[in-house]
């Protein structure tokens, strides 16, 4: 809804269904100036991120992966200017370690 309580028509994204979810990984994150979306759509290891304008509803695809088998993006953020998206890369196999420091 706009400021003064005006309603706002999201246009339909398949891979956030009926509704925008709201959990650790939430696939969508907003641009600078809240009228664009970039979001993560597709499953592992075809997952790419893609534009969508929220007032004229056009979407194109930003990234072209060729991530290896078993792994997947579950998180992302975009830079506070908007160039740039960081985001994780999981894999299964891969080795974790926990340290705990001595005080």
């Amino acid at each position: 809804m706009t400021p003064d309580g005006a309603p706002v028509v999201v246009p339909a994204v398949a891979s956030l269904g009926s509704r925008f979810p709201v959990a650790f990984g939430t696939p969508y994150r907003f641009m600078p100036g809240g009228k664009t979306l970039i979001t993560l759509q597709g499953t592992a290891p075809n997952q790419n991120f893609f534009r969508l304008d929220l007032e004229t509803g056009e979407q194109r695809q930003l990234t072209s992966f060729d991530l290896k088998s078993g792994s997947v993006i579950q998180n992302f953020d975009i830079s506070p200017d908007g160039k740039r998206i960081v985001f994780d890369r999981l894999r299964n196999h891969a080795d974790i370690v926990l340290m705990n420091l001595a005080h």
